[in-house]
C-alpha cells in the first residue's frame, strides 16, 4: 500500500484486519483498515490503518456496508 494513516487510539492483539469507523453526519463510515500499533514521540499509543479508498483501489473490492 502506497499510503497509510495513524490515529492516537489504542489498537491491541487480533485487531489486525479489523475496520476503523468515523462518524459523519449522523452515520458511521468505515474509513480504513487496522494494520497495527506504535507510539508517537515515544510515548503516545498509536494505531496505524490503511484508508478504505487505498484497499478498494489496489485490491479492486469493495467494503461490505449494513
Amino acid at each position: 500500500m502506497d499510503k497509510i494513516e495513524l490515529m492516537t487510539t489504542t489498537c491491541t492483539s487480533g485487531d489486525s484486519g479489523g475496520p476503523v469507523y468515523a462518524y459523519y453526519n449522523g452515520n458511521y463510515k468505515i474509513v480504513g483498515i487496522i494494520c497495527g500499533w506504535t507510539t508517537v514521540n515515544q510515548s503516545i499509543p498509536a494505531t496505524v490503518y490503511i484508508p478504505c479508498g487505498e484497499v478498494t483501489s489496489k485490491l479492486g473490492v469493495t467494503p461490505l456496508t449494513a
